[in-house]
């Protein structure tokens, strides 16, 4: 809807409402009235003033497991992290089992993406939590969410638990503009948009633009599923395997993976491939107690201390990233050019690298 059809929608309520103390108003004045607040708005919604409503969309964030740790973490979400994957290795989900789920990054090209074989959509009473994608820049969170939202092993925290019971109910296309209008969530993804000097207006991607997509995998019911909110519903993967595993689901979902990649040119390297799984600090505390009840070796517990001692470092590390993520450093630097300026020394450094750069140019160009 509008500003002008909003206005206008509110304008109609408040006439359908007798209000004597506002009776002698003319109809015209209340118009001129209205008129004012339309353009008032579409001040405000200017290219240059978009910056005014940015809480209201959603921002391109970095595909990093420091930053969606720490923006489930912000939702309220406790005991889970995420980990990036470098390869579809057993004894690399086996160190980090549980994993609930996985989020496979890709380049996204509809020709490929296309499958020729007709996918198995699950129905939405016995299926898993399926949202549809309907606003641009939020897949990644939304992939995240849509593995949070089928675990019943997580803690998920005050605001997901009531999203989620607010939203059961709702049909795929109204669960993704649930998310889309949910401030909490909103707000704790925007919280890692890179601060920009310039207020860009949005545009549609052309053929040119490289686009990328995120698709989460996750076990629901005894079953696999792969939820693309791209897609018309969730597509079955298949039934997961009668073994003495938690994570036998990898079998079913880790093939898929692979045969997707190997769909894409074989110059193609740009995936990313995240899981998300138990809090490793956690997961090593509880490891290390099990030891000290059983009056385990040392050796043993050595190793546990280690892993633990750097997880805790890693942890450090993703913190002090994320808060040079938020931190807006386009104040100093347009001070820090002010000033280089002013002593008259912009000018040269500018040519230094203008000249730098064309004679490495030119050495490029006689090999």
């Amino acid at each position: 809807m509008s500003i002008q059809a909003r206005i206008h929608f509110f304008k109609n309520i408040s006439d359908s409402t007798p209000d004597t103390t506002t009776s002698s108003v003319s109809t015209a004045a209340a118009d001129q009235d209205v008129h004012s607040l339309v353009v008032f708005f579409e001040t405000l919604i200017t290219p240059a003033r978009k910056d005014f409503f940015i809480i209201m969309s959603w921002c391109t964030i970095e595909s990093d497991p420091g930053v969606f740790t720490s923006l489930i973490e912000d939702i309220g979400v406790q005991g889970v992290q995420v980990e990036e994957l470098y390869a579809l290795d057993e004894q690399m989900f086996a160190d980090l089992s549980p994993v609930y789920g996985l989020v496979f990054l890709f380049k996204y090209e509809s020709a490929h993406d296309e499958t020729s074989e007709s996918p198995m959509y699950a129905s939405e009473e016995d299926g898993p939590f399926f949202a549809k994608q309907v606003i641009s820049n939020a897949c990644a969170t939304q992939a995240i969410l849509s593995i949070l939202l089928n675990c019943q092993d997580i803690d998920l925290g005050e605001t997901l638990s009531e999203f989620k019971a607010f939203t059961s109910d709702f049909p795929s296309d109204l669960k993704g503009l649930a998310i889309s209008n949910s401030d909490k969530i909103r707000l704790a993804h925007n919280s890692f948009a890179r601060a920009e000097p310039f207020v860009v207006e949005e545009r549609k991607a052309t053929e040119d633009d490289d686009v990328y997509h995120f698709v989460a995998y996750v076990p629901v019911n005894g079953k696999v599923y792969e939820l693309d909110g791209l897609r018309e519903g969730p597509i079955c993967l298949g039934e997961i395997p009668q073994l003495d595993s938690r994570d036998a689901w990898l079998q079913v979902a880790c093939p898929v993976i692979q045969k997707r990649i190997e769909k894409y040119s074989a110059t193609e390297i740009r995936f990313n491939l995240l899981a998300l799984v138990r809090n490793r600090i956690q997961a090593y505390e509880e490891q290390l107690s099990v030891l000290a009840e059983a009056g385990g070796n040392e050796q043993a517990a050595a190793q546990i201390q280690a892993d633990l001692a750097a997880e805790k470092q890693k942890r450090e590390n993703w913190k002090l990233e994320n808060q040079r993520r938020k931190h807006n450093y386009i104040p100093f630097i347009i001070q820090l050019l002010k000033t280089l300026a002013e002593k008259k020394e912009l000018e040269p450094l500018i040519k230094q690298q203008l000249e730098s750069r064309n004679a490495a140019a030119a050495s490029t160009a006689k090999q």
